[in-house]
């Protein structure tokens, strides 16, 4: 009986061992699981930090285009607003120098008559 006994006893003790193998192997499995998922999250979170940086760029670009076109667009106003200036400027110039002639006609007319009063 004790051979019987101890058969039993061992024969209990591998089915014991393995049951915790199972267990172990479970665990393991639950472990390697969570490890793959870890290592999606981080590539996940690495594939947005990278769209992210993607979309900045982008955004940057189109800024950098903005920017541009109305700096463009302010110049061409300056050059318009400058031309228009110097249109005036040329007509007050005319008109100046209109009258400078005038005036001068004007004095050397009433030159004439002052030699010919005296």
């Amino acid at each position: 009986m004790c051979i019987r006994d101890r058969i039993k006893k061992d024969s209990f003790e591998v089915e014991k061992v393995k049951h915790n193998e199972k267990i172990l192997a479970l665990e393991i499995e639950d472990i390697q699981a969570k490890i793959q998922q870890i290592r999606r999250l981080k590539v996940k979170k690495e594939l947005q930090i990278a769209i992210q940086g993607l979309k900045k760029a982008k955004e940057n670009r189109e800024r950098k285009k903005t920017a541009e076109g109305e700096k463009k667009d302010q110049i061409d106003r300056l050059i318009q607003a400058t031309n228009a200036r110097l249109a005036t400027i040329e007509k007050k110039e005319m008109a100046v120098r209109k009258e400078i002639d005038h005036l001068m006609k004007e004095n050397e007319h009433f030159r004439r008559k002052d030699v010919t009063l005296r």
